[in-house]
């Protein structure tokens, strides 16, 4: 036989209905952002595949030449720097990943004869603007120079290319600029093969 509890006792025991509907809410919101952080990763896990790929690719195409750590991790990393930054100046990841591979092997601390620096080879009087501590800060700062050479050349990204290489002309044409036609090319070459790849 059970004892009834006295009226206060009982009150003090139950939990107010809207205690429980709280309980409830927040039970079901913790669910939901579960679920939707849970799809969001997917999604840029989706979105980053094709970019992974090139990275691994490359990779497996010249290991002398590129020292990039083979941990997913790192690819992943740079696989978002490069689609950020795609992303934010309207620039195909793919493109930036040929450049960088074509600037510095995909290496990060690495320094050119003139002072370039990083994964993008930017010139020390623009790399003094950005953030050249990470990859992400190196892949950003080197999208930002590439969109403002490919709008001084009238939206031509080959113009872009031979503007981000030469520092100061958009004509890359075989008779004008036999040398600087060959580098463009060779970059303009190896955006077609990883889309390609795509």
């Amino acid at each position: 036989m059970t004892l009834p509890l006295h009226p206060r006792l009982a009150r003090q025991v139950r939990p107010p209905l809207f205690v429980s509907v709280c309980y409830v809410f927040s039970l079901v919101v913790i669910a939901t952002t579960c679920y939707f952080a849970v799809c969001e990763a997917r999604a840029q896990e989706r979105d980053l595949a094709p970019i992974v790929a090139a990275l691994m690719d490359l990779t497996a195409s010249a290991p002398n030449r590129t020292p990039i750590r083979r941990s997913e991790r790192h690819r992943v990393e740079l696989a978002t720097a490069f689609t950020e930054a795609g992303d934010k100046y309207g620039i195909d990841p793919l493109l930036l990943v040929a450049l960088a591979f074509s600037e510095s092997s995909l290496r990060v601390g690495v320094v050119g004869a003139k002072g370039e620096q990083g994964l993008m080879q930017v010139m020390p009087s623009r790399a003094g603007r950005c953030d050249m501590a990470t990859a992400r800060g190196q892949v950003d700062c080197g999208a930002a120079e590439l969109r403002k050479a490919i709008d001084l050349c009238g939206g031509d990204i080959g113009g872009g290319v031979a503007r981000y290489a030469s520092g100061r002309t958009c004509a890359w044409g075989e008779e004008r600029e036999p040398g600087l036609f060959r580098v463009v090319s060779k970059r303009m070459k190896l955006w077609e093969r990883l889309k390609v790849a795509k």
